[in-house]
């Protein structure tokens, strides 16, 4: 199957920075969330649909504002439409809307229990992932074709949609990240780290992220996301993390060695 890809406009200015990137245990516990099942084949329901309910397009900009804007209706309403049609996730994305609130909250109370922040920052820091990831503006910018196969005598279409995210701008021409002072010491202090991260979530300079995401389905009844395609929203969602650039919790995975 082939997977969500998903590639940062500004890799070219990444690719230049200082190669610090560690994942956060915090992070890691992220990644575990995203393994969800690799079935991603629907169950066609038994008369096909004279129009589909929504475009590819509309079904993933649904799926995005439900993950990133927290958004219960849109939630809802996807999974609805999915039911309708007998799409063998569907159940899968009935929850989506729960699903950055519990990776903001893990953050926040990882910053507490290690005595990075205290509970008012780190709440502080959380609203600011918050407000970051409903500010995104998610938006389709087309679709192509993937590819068909068969499965129990059914033939299952995959399509990609393509997409464009506005996500905080942490590598800009401020050279804010990219000096190499400022990144020492944000090795050197994960307090310093988290604060230098927050001012910048607080300044709300933003940089164009695109990607795409897998949808399958079939001309009659349409295509849909389901829970597999967090994956393709990984960078996005990890653009509130300070994990491009350091650890922050490389301090403490030292000292318990």
């Amino acid at each position: 199957m082939t997977a969500a890809r998903t590639a940062d406009v500004s890799q070219q200015d990444q690719a230049s920075a200082p190669n610090t990137h560690v994942a956060l245990p915090v992070a890691r516990a992220f990644m575990r969330t995203l393994r969800v099942p690799l079935a991603l084949c629907i169950a066609v329901a038994g008369h096909a649909a004279a129009k589909p309910a929504m475009s590819p397009e509309q079904a993933f900009e649904l799926f995005t504002k439900a993950v990133l804007e927290s958004d219960a209706d849109a939630s809802a309403k996807l999974h609805r439409s999915m039911m309708d049609i007998n799409h063998y996730e569907a159940e899968s994305v009935a929850d989506l809307h729960q699903y950055a609130p519990a990776l903001v909250q893990s953050m926040v109370d990882g910053l507490v229990q290690f005595k990075l922040f205290s509970a008012k920052s780190a709440h502080e820091y959380g609203t600011l992932m918050t407000d970051a990831y409903a500010g995104t503006q998610c938006r389709a910018t087309g679709t192509r074709a993937a590819s068909q196969y068969l499965r129990e005598e059914e033939k299952v279409t995959e399509i990609m949609v393509q997409f464009s995210c506005q996500v905080p701008a942490f590598n800009t021409e401020s050279g804010e990240v990219t000096d190499a002072a400022i990144l020492r010491k944000m090795r050197k202090s994960t307090k310093y780290a988290f604060r230098t991260w927050a001012a910048m979530l607080k300044s709300g300079e933003k940089r164009t992220m695109t990607g795409e995401a897998m949808l399958t389905g079939d001309p009659d009844t349409g295509y849909f996301p389901d829970a597999y395609n967090l994956r393709s929203l990984t960078s996005v969602l990890y653009s509130a993390l300070p994990a491009e650039r350091v650890d922050p919790f490389a301090e403490m995975e030292r000292d318990a060695e």
